[in-house]
This record gives C-alpha cells, sequence and structure tokens, in this order.
C-alpha cells in the first residue's frame, strides 16, 4: 500500500521485527522516475557530488538513510548543497532510530512532509530544495527495545518509556499515513528464512509478486489522477478525496463511530481516505469499500497507539 500511493510509514516493534529489513527494500517496488521527476533528481544530486550512482542514472528511485546523529544541516540541506531529506527526492527516505534523532531536526519535517518542499531561509537569502519522498521511520517501543516483548524483559523505567515515546509530537505523527505495529517473529525469526514446509523463503519470487501488484493498482488509478492532475494517491487534493474514493458519508460515519474512543483530525481524515483510495486501487475497486476504510482506520496513530497499549498506560 505505501509503495502504491508513496505514504509516509512509520514502524513500531521490538528488536529484529523485519523494520529495517523492510524499509532497504521498498524502493525496489516503486516504479522508474519518469521525466521531470527524474530530472529533479538527478540536479539534486549532481548539486551534492559530481558523480552519480548508475542506478539513478538509470532512473531507479533513490534510498537514503541517515544516522540518527547526523546534523540538522545533513538532514535538511544548506545553501551550498541539498541535505538526506532532498538526496531521497522520488525515493525513500529512511529514519532508523526515529525517536533518537534531534527534537528540532524531526519537528522541522513537518513543512517538507507536507509539501515536498524543503525551504531554508537564511540572511538576505531564501532557498530550498524538492524534498517529494515517502519518508519511512522505524521505532523500538522503548529505549532498550524490548517493551510488550515475549522474547527478552524490559530494563526501561515508565518515565523513560513515556518520554521516549512522546519524543514524536503529535503534529507528526499526524503528517504520517501509516502507523504499523510490527509483530515479533515466532523463536528466533526462522520464519524469515523458511516456510511453514521448511522449504527456504523465496524473497525474490515475493517482490517480483508485490511489483506486479504495485504496478497493476497504479495503473488501475492511472486515469482518475490524471484526471486530478496529480501522480500518486498521496497528493489526491482534499477537496477532491470523497469523489475519488466514491465514498458516501453514511458509510464514512458508521465507520468512525464504530472505532470507540478514536478521535481523529481533519488532516488524518484526509489521510486515511487516501490510504483507503491505495488499498481499493490494489483491490480494484472503483469505489472504496468498508474493509479498506477499516484497515485504513486500523493504521492511523491512535489506533495504533491504543493497540500497543500506549494510551492505556498513559504514554500517548
Amino acid at each position: 500500500c505505501t509503495a502504491v500511493g508513496e505514504h509516509n510509514l512509520l514502524l513500531r516493534g521490538s528488536p529484529g521485527s523485519g523494520k529495517s529489513m523492510f524499509s532497504s527494500r521498498l524502493v525496489s517496488l516503486l516504479p522508474n522516475l519518469q521525466g521531470e521527476e527524474h530530472i529533479e533528481s538527478l540536479k539534486i544530486h549532481s548539486s551534492y557530488n559530481h558523480t552519480i550512482s548508475p542506478s539513478l542514472l538509470a532512473a531507479r528511485p533513490p534510498f537514503r538513510a541517515p544516522h540518527h546523529q547526523s546534523s540538522t544541516s545533513a538532514i535538511l540541506g544548506s545553501a551550498a548543497k541539498p541535505g538526506e531529506l532532498s538526496m531521497a527526492h522520488g525515493g525513500v527516505l529512511f529514519l532508523d532510530e526515529f525517536p533518537e534523532f534531534r527534537r528540532d531536526l524531526i519537528e522541522a519535517l513537518r513543512e517538507p512532509l507536507e509539501t515536498g518542499f524543503i525551504r531554508l531561509s537564511r540572511t538576505k537569502l531564501n532557498l530550498g530544495w524538492k524534498s517529494k519522498c515517502i519518508l519511512v521511520a522505524a521505532a523500538n517501543n522503548c529505549p532498550c527495545g524490548w517493551f510488550g516483548s515475549k522474547r527478552k524483559k524490559c530494563r526501561c523505567t515508565i518515565n523513560r518509556i513515556k518520554s521516549y515515546i512522546q519524543k514524536i509530537s503529535g503534529p507528526i505523527l499526524d503528517r504520517i499515513d501509516i502507523h504499523l505495529n510490527m509483530p515479533e517473529p515466532p523463536g528466533h525469526g526462522t520464519s524469515l528464512l523458511f516456510d511453514h514446509q521448511g522449504a527456504p523463503q523465496s524473497l525474490s519470487n515475493q517482490a517480483e509478486e508485490m511489483v506486479t501488484i504495485v504496478k497493476r493498482a497504479r495503473e488501475f488509478g492511472k486515469k482518475r489522477n490524471q484526471e486530478l492532475g496529480i501522480r500518486v494517491n498521496r497528493d489526491i487534493p482534499a477537496k477532491d478525496i470523497v469523489n475519488a474514493c466514491k465514498i458516501s458519508p453514511k458509510l464514512l460515519d458508521q465507520t468512525l463511530k464504530s472505532k470507540i474512543n478514536i478521535s481523529l483530525t481533519n488532516r488524518s481524515l484526509i489521510k486515511m481516505l487516501r490510504v483507503a483510495r491505495s488499498l481499493a486501487d490494489i483491490d480494484a475497486s472503483d469505489a472504496v469499500q468498508l474493509n479498506h476504510l477499516n484497515t485504513s482506520l486500523s493504521w492511523q496513530s491512535e489506533y495504533a497507539a491504543d493497540q500497543r497499549g500506549d494510551i492505556a498506560l498513559g504514554f500517548y
């Protein structure tokens, strides 16, 4: 779904649950860069370095994964050169250990996540870089990583866990479309290597199947998005979202009321519908159905926090 609509994603889970592995492989599911977007990405990379990678020259989307101790200028860029956020334009920006990044840097992502453009104001100079990418952020459930785990005991105090979780502010959570709680792998994680019959997992076959699904879903929504003047579902304007989803007010109202104690901001509601539209495209459905709405709603930040138990414990 993330690859279909290019929706921003936050993965939460204990170490070994597959957050980093999934994120690094997401870019392989994306189609090649096309036209202006490819040219923009080439310009950004040439401004950063005279040597451009062969994969980008071949129009493959970039994948950037800066360390959580990177400076603000390294992530956001400067007047001299673009940062990692812009280097990921057209591709994926993976921020592992998301709560460990500087708080001011995380908050500075608000506008770029909304507009796809990073503005840098300096004395007598205003400039900016294109930065329309898929943000994939990963976080543990606590500083030691094992809160809620059945494999290892958490060593953190309640106050440390609460402080860690609250490092990611509500406005940032609001700008991330999909929030997934990653399940722990059974045993020692051998299911990543072998199927239920004990045969080696064929990751290449799985990837090929997912690439086909993404391609088919994008093709299904291509005409609709062209009429809206957009490329992917994450860019569906708020004023057009109801028509794009072909959803009735009654169905939407019933879905929201069925989830007690869960309230969405206007921004979250629009993002939920965009994700539901991507799920409907995967199913080749002209209209968003109840199952698409329920799945999309379960991926919202407040619902995911409730499922983890964060709300009951006062962490959220």
